[in-house]
């Protein structure tokens, strides 16, 4: 589950991009829950992560009970 403020963190995907592509088996196995509100709240950073990981193999999910922390 990430928070809104790793969202925000400008290196935060492009350093698990790395670590995903030295583990590709990992990288397929791992699921994202985000919470509605981050995603609401850190739209480009979700957006800009997304666009990085998923060519990995990363599936995303929502929590729109969560609350961002």
């Amino acid at each position: 589950n990430l928070a809104p403020a790793t969202l925000a963190d400008g290196e935060f995907a492009s350093r698990l991009r790395a670590l995903l592509f030295a583990q590709p088996r990992a990288a397929r196995l791992l699921s994202i829950e985000i919470a509605e509100a981050a995603a609401v709240e850190r739209f480009a950073g979700l957006r800009e992560l997304a666009r990085l990981v998923r060519p990995c193999g990363v599936r995303f999910t929502g929590s729109p009970t969560s609350k961002p922390g």
